[in-house]
């Protein structure tokens, strides 16, 4: 944050600088990687959603600002700000980044990826089952299945601007989740989130088809190393067709 800040007071006296010169003796460098900072930020505003990784470019862009600087305080003053946050983050993360170079560790013990496992462990080997999932992606990444819907993104549904052109062009029909779900997939995967932008279809599976019975997960639902960002209304919701 301490480096993001100086970066940013930087560019700002770099502006300050920029309408004192003739355009003859602006750094290209420098005026490309303003335009691109403009553009970055533009990117965030017109696209009229505000989602915060649309920030990305901007964090990208006005990294590069290190590289143009001219001024010697500038430059003592990041390399100064680097080694106190290097300092700070050794001291506070060291522990932790030993472990998570355990890749092994780290992926066997991934929350999603034992969900995933736990629905394998209830197919007979190499048999082939269908999900649907309208959240949690990456469960079936891990079991290696692609979605029977063309979406993947649960908030696509409510884009008219997407969801309406998939229908136009027959990739999904005008009433995907009822059609997916009535189709009866042998793996339905929901979630807290889903319930709330569905309603008044929530997935209540169970209650709708006798034959679906919905898996305990509560524990890998509340293991800090589900997300990095503590959602609590992102549950899991996955039911399984008792065959």
């Amino acid at each position: 944050l301490l480096i993001l800040i100086l970066l940013v007071l930087f560019k700002i006296s770099e502006y300050f600088d920029f309408f004192k010169k003739r355009i003859g003796e602006i750094n290209k460098n420098s005026l490309i990687v303003n335009c691109f900072l403009v553009f970055a930020f533009l990117f965030y505003f017109l696209s009229s959603t505000g989602y915060k990784h649309h920030l990305f470019y901007v964090f990208f862009f006005i990294s590069i600002v290190s590289i143009n600087l001219k001024k010697d305080l500038q430059k003592k003053l990041l390399i100064a700000s680097l080694v106190v946050s290097f300092g700070i983050s050794i001291g506070s993360h060291l522990n932790s980044s030993i472990s998570n170079l355990n890749t092994v560790s780290v992926y066997e013990n991934y929350p999603l990826r034992n969900v995933a496992d736990i629905i394998n462990n209830n197919f007979i080997e190499d048999q082939d089952f269908s999900i649907f999932a309208l959240d949690f992606q990456l469960i079936s990444y891990y079991l290696d299945k692609p979605n029977t819907s063309k979406i993947i993104h649960p908030t696509n549904y409510k884009e008219e601007s997407i969801y309406s052109e998939l229908v136009k062009i027959g990739y999904i029909s005008d009433n995907e989740i009822r059609n997916q779900i009535s189709l009866k997939p042998d793996v339905i995967i929901c979630s807290g989130e889903t319930k709330y932008l569905f309603d008044p279809y929530p997935c209540n599976i169970e209650d709708l088809f006798s034959e679906y019975t919905k898996i305990e997960l509560d524990k890998y639902f509340e293991s800090p190393n589900r997300s990095y960002y503590k959602d609590p209304y992102r549950t899991f919701e996955i039911y399984l067709k008792q065959s």
